[in-house]
């Protein structure tokens, strides 16, 4: 006796799990005996494919790009966007923004700091350097957000030593 089985999800015609033909209504192309997503086109399990976001070429979900269209950069968080955010630089060979060192707000290709955040950072830039410095009553923490001092402490270089103290 003679049993039908169904194919998988994303095959027109199938000889056991492997996919023969595929539908180019369901915007999905055979490649290794299985039917993927087009390009701009991604699967969410279902028979069809949907289209990525028009920034994107490719993608595995509505908010998730992994390649961007021409002139578009992939975002820290998977966007494909024309300018890369504060904290990040723009990278034209790679097309993708990569992190700025944890002292800058905004940096140069090389990482040097070419502005810091004072209010929220609480660092200042030093030109000569090139580098975002802590605020006098604040120390270096290795992190984007310089650590206040001790409040006995004008300038410390952590929260356990003083380098000089208030008068």
């Amino acid at each position: 006796m003679k049993i039908c089985l169904k194919c998988p999800y994303d095959c027109l015609t199938c000889n056991g799990s492997n996919c023969t033909n595929c539908s180019p209504a369901d915007n999905r192309t055979l490649f290794n005996s299985r039917c993927v997503p087009q390009s701009g086109y991604y699967d969410d399990g279902r028979s069809q494919c949907n289209l990525c976001p028009s920034t994107c070429t490719l993608c595995s979900s509505l908010s998730y790009c992994t390649s961007c269209q021409p002139g578009y950069l992939l975002s820290p968080s998977h966007e494909c966007i024309s300018t890369c955010p504060v904290r990040f630089l723009s990278d034209n060979t790679l097309w993708k923004c990569l992190p700025c060192p944890y002292d800058c707000y905004t940096c140069d290709s090389v990482g040097t700091c070419l502005s810091c955040n004072i209010t929220s950072d609480f660092r200042v830039i030093m030109s000569f350097t090139g580098r975002c410095l802590p605020l006098e009553g604040f120390y270096e923490s290795s992190q984007t957000v310089a650590l206040k001092c001790p409040t006995q402490c004008s300038r410390c270089i952590s929260s356990q030593f003083c380098t000089a103290c208030h008068s």
